[in-house]
């Protein structure tokens, strides 16, 4: 048994070029980018009475090859779109900000729940109206033809 899996084994390796003392041709493809592709979701949520918030960081992969003449028709971003996923309560984004330099769009994403305290001496509050808040937010980059050379050795 061991024999045979030794033999299989050089077979590979003779296959592969190694055993004769030559390595391997790399092999090379060419790769297209596809035109847009989602690189980011966010998500925030609050019960009702409550308010939540966070500032996100999200890196855009290849972010050189951008396409800049596409603006997102709200924030006004180059080759980058947000597109509102759910929204319920005062949520959303604001502050949406890219920086070309480092390839990140960062964001403050917020969601707020409906309801009025009421706290009453000796009982405690409660949350009297309560219905709960969220957003999603999915990211979308956008980018110019190209087709990339990928080497694989």
């Amino acid at each position: 048994m061991r024999k045979i899996l030794l033999l299989v084994a050089l077979l590979g390796l003779g296959t592969l070029g190694i055993i004769n003392g030559r390595s391997a041709a790399p092999q090379v493809s060419k790769v297209m980018i596809p035109p847009t592709l989602v690189i980011g979701n966010l998500y925030a949520s609050a019960d009702g009475c409550q308010d939540t918030g966070r500032t996100d960081r999200v890196g855009i992969p290849n972010s050189q090859l951008l396409d800049l003449s596409f603006a997102d028709p709200t924030y006004k971003i180059a080759g980058v779109s947000l597109r509102e996923t759910t929204k319920v309560g005062k949520s959303g984004v604001r502050n949406v900000k890219f920086d070309p330099a480092q390839g990140v769009l960062s964001l403050d994403i917020f969601a707020g729940g409906e309801g009025t305290t009421q706290c009453l001496p000796f009982v405690g509050c409660r949350c009297v109206g309560a219905s709960g808040g969220s957003y999603g937010v999915e990211i979308t980059a956008h980018y110019k033809s190209a087709k990339l050379t990928l080497t694989a050795e």
